[in-house]
């Protein structure tokens, strides 16, 4: 069975600034091998950004919409991004129309949830270019607020839009109820594991570090044979010579008997 895959992740500015090239596809070439270019012409969007690039996107947004934005530094939440998906035998049994149709519900699924709405998405598009089928969404985290003055604001809080230990949690459930109350069979994805909560390039990143530690580890281990074959050689140098040497002294003393 497959699963309803939905996976957050939170960016910076510098961070939400690199997102573009990748998610609408600006560039002529990619280091991510599974980009087929020749098929990227099938990629289309669910919301397309205004702008050529998601910072002036964001900005556009901000202003439009009215958004209260606070006290920002360098390592600010600017705006999330949920990746939507499941896998390729779920999307070759179901077939194109169907597969758009997913999407189509993963896409009003996010505008209603938490009340992002549409007009904070800055950007919805469907990769048909890679391994698997999939659809960017990135969105700025709202949240109902209050100014000084005790008036109602919309304010932009990723910390609070994503509150609490159970919020991944919580997305992943409705999601699920969601998607399959709208006729696709999929399985929940699985419970008590940290995989949604660690974003694809941390989990990059710690795979590359677990290959130098058990590199060094295999290093370690060919250093320590080789110290121990030395020793046992240079044992093995020196017992024939003791033995040796025992050997002439009985000899030695068996003459003097005669």
């Amino acid at each position: 069975m497959s699963y309803a895959i939905v996976r957050n992740e939170k960016y910076t500015k510098d961070e939400m600034i690199q997102l573009t090239p990748h998610n609408e596809r600006f560039k002529k070439k990619y280091s991510n091998k599974n980009i087929d270019l020749s098929k990227t012409s099938q990629n289309y969007h669910l919301k397309q950004p205004q702008e050529n690039s998601y910072l002036k996107e964001y900005q556009r947004l901000i202003k439009e919409n009215n958004l209260t934005q606070g006290q920002l530094h360098k390592n600010s939440i600017y705006v999330c991004e949920v990746i939507l998906t499941s896998d390729n035998t779920f999307f070759n049994e179901i077939g194109k129309t169907e597969t758009k149709r997913y999407f189509e519900e993963c896409f009003k699924f996010m505008t209603e949830y938490k009340g992002i709405g549409k007009e904070n998405i800055l950007s919805a598009v469907v990769h048909l270019d890679e391994e698997t089928p999939h659809m960017h969404l990135v969105y700025i985290p709202v949240v109902n607020s209050k100014d000084k003055k005790g008036n109602n604001i919309r304010k932009i809080s990723a910390s609070e839009f994503w509150k609490g230990k159970d919020s991944y949690k919580n997305l992943q459930n409705q999601f699920y109820k969601y998607i399959t109350e709208k006729g696709f069979n999929l399985e929940r994805g699985k419970e008590n594991t940290n995989r949604e909560h660690i974003s694809t390039d941390d989990m990059k990143k710690l795979t590359k570090k677990n290959k130098i530690i058990l590199s060094s580890i295999a290093l370690a281990l060919i250093v320590i044979a080789i110290v121990i074959s030395v020793i046992l050689l240079n044992k093995n140098k020196k017992n024939p010579v003791n033995n040796t040497s025992k050997k002439d002294d009985n000899q030695s003393v068996e003459v003097k008997k005669v």
